[in-house]
């Protein structure tokens, strides 16, 4: 089984997203000063890197190589990557040798052309034969060097069987919710207890990913590549692996938010199911999925026409506004932030009243489904207003509307944050209280002039308190309204909170 994962795996990664597990390959072979080179300036180079002294310059290639392939694209950028020999401080000019990789099988005339190719380099330039890694090389290394002999034998049967469950479930095309997937990346963050090993996150995210992709469940890729981030935030390799996971991120949702920015209004409003779901449910579905994707997009990369976009679908579909479950905390948090960022006020502004009067009619009946819950049992939540015979739970405080209000205090609107907290006040799901000492702490958002309080009785005024939101884990020595912070705060560690590691993302340089 894991053995077709790995093929299906090569047949199908991208560049991008092959880079991080040829890096973790590259080091556990013993190949040390590894430097990734590949960018507009790279001069054919996509790795730098050494072994016992020796100086290696990789060519990377995610495909199978033909004849056609090897003339016009792999042996012109070998020769590139000879010929013009800069491109890096670690690199030595004077002498490398060249190293191919791809994830594909090189077929047979053009196997003869390499040779060609290796005999004219040896006598004619007085160069090194090119080293190859191809696909069988590359199944050898993923599958006997780490997940037989150093993951699959190390694990025990209980994890196993959650591994195995995961990808049955996906190449089953089941539904896999957001927290399932990042569930399971928690436990690499377990895995690697000592901060030393890589292959578990590496080796088992990138095998996950290609699944996830080729089964178009792209935005549990995303999930995942950002529980990877997480993972190796907890290691000794945090600081070489981080870009070219942000680099996989990037191109996740490059292609992710053109897709769902067009996709909600792709549902049409005239059908009654969309798969096996009413569209009462699909439709909001999958505009919080879009608007999240969005946001996140513009918050981690600043492109305005993805804020656009998000504009454009809180104002045009109303599914946004309608969250089906506690889950979307995050959801509403990433969208409030992302229009905070741009200056979009009065959209987010609306946004925050529509969502308040969802929430307030919702808990004034039945509430929503649980921070957790799947998407059965948001279904039923929703359904048990209308029709007995579903099972429900009442939740007795809205996580989401701790969030809400924050939000809200953000915009420093006494008339908005008032009318906001009156209405959440008034169907009891601000999640905790907290006593203003000094007025001025409610729009300075200064924890050191709050006061934790259970006091039932306690009414929320303007000028006496607010709501504690979940995010209070903010160190005090950070601003609340670094975005990029908070922004990371929710999106890496859901639901639970390590400023250090935090800390030292936000001081590495982008």
């Amino acid at each position: 089984m894991i053995r077709n994962v790995v093929d299906d795996y090569l047949h199908s990664v991208t560049e991008r997203d092959f880079y991080y597990l040829l890096q973790f390959l590259l080091e556990s072979n013993g190949y040390d000063d590894i430097h990734f080179t590949h960018g507009n300036v790279e001069m054919g180079k996509d790795f730098i890197c050494k072994k016992h002294g020796e100086q290696f310059v990789l060519v990377v290639k995610a495909k199978d190589v033909n004849q056609e392939t090897f003339r016009r694209e792999v042996r012109p950028q070998i020769l590139q990557a000879i010929t013009e020999r800069g491109g890096h401080p670690n690199l030595n000019s004077t002498s490398y040798r060249v190293m191919f990789v791809t994830t594909g099988r090189i077929n047979s005339p053009a196997q003869t052309s390499f040779t060609e190719f290796n005999r004219y380099l040896r006598t004619k330039l007085n160069e090194k034969p090119v080293k190859i890694w191809d696909f069988d090389t590359l199944v050898k290394k993923i599958y006997l060097e780490h997940l037989e002999n150093d993951i699959l034998r190390n694990k025990s049967a209980l994890e196993l069987s959650r591994l195995y469950a995961l990808i049955a479930r996906i190449q089953r095309d089941e539904d896999l919710d957001w927290f399932e997937i990042e569930e399971y990346s928690r436990l690499w963050v377990i895995a690697n207890a000592d901060h030393q090993h890589l292959s578990v996150p590496i080796v088992e995210s990138s095998l996950l990913l290609r699944l996830l992709m080729d089964h178009k469940k792209r935005y549990g890729a995303l999930v995942l590549l950002v529980g990877l981030l997480r993972a190796i935030c907890s290691t000794s390799g945090f600081f070489a692996y981080r870009h070219l996971v942000l680099d996989a991120i990037r191109e996740h949702l490059d292609t992710l938010s053109d897709e769902e920015v067009t996709f909600a209004k792709e549902i049409g409003l005239h059908k009654g199911f969309v798969g096996d779901e009413f569209i009462f449910f699909a439709y909001p579905r999958r505009c919080l999925s879009a608007i999240e994707v969005t946001a996140v997009s513009y918050l981690l990369f600043g492109e305005d026409s993805r804020l656009s976009a998000l504009c454009e679908l809180l104002a045009c579909e109303p599914g946004c506004s309608k969250p089906l479950s506690e889950n979307y905390m995050v959801t509403v948090w990433l969208t409030g932030l992302a229009l905070h960022k741009g200056r979009r006020v009065e959209l987010l502004k609306k946004y925050l009243v529509n969502l308040t009067v969802w929430l307030c009619d919702r808990y004034d009946q039945v509430g929503l489904a649980r921070l957790g819950a799947t998407r059965q049992q948001e279904v039923e939540q929703l359904l048990s207003e209308y029709l007995s015979g579903f099972d429900f739970a009442k939740n007795v405080s809205s996580p989401m509307a701790s969030v809400i209000l924050f939000l809200a205090s953000y915009l420093q609107d006494r008339d908005l944050y008032a009318d906001v907290a009156n209405d959440l006040r008034a169907v009891d799901i601000i999640l905790e209280y907290h006593h203003v000492l000094e007025v001025q702490g409610l729009y300075s958002l200064d924890w050191k002039v709050s006061s934790q309080s259970f006091d039932p009785d306690f009414t929320l005024e303007l000028t006496e308190g607010y709501s504690r939101p979940l995010v209070f884990e903010l160190e005090q020595s950070k601003r609340p309204d670094d975005v990029q912070y908070a922004l990371l705060s929710l999106i890496l560690f859901r639901d639970r909170f390590y400023p250090s590691l935090i800390e030292r993302f936000l001081t590495l340089d982008h």
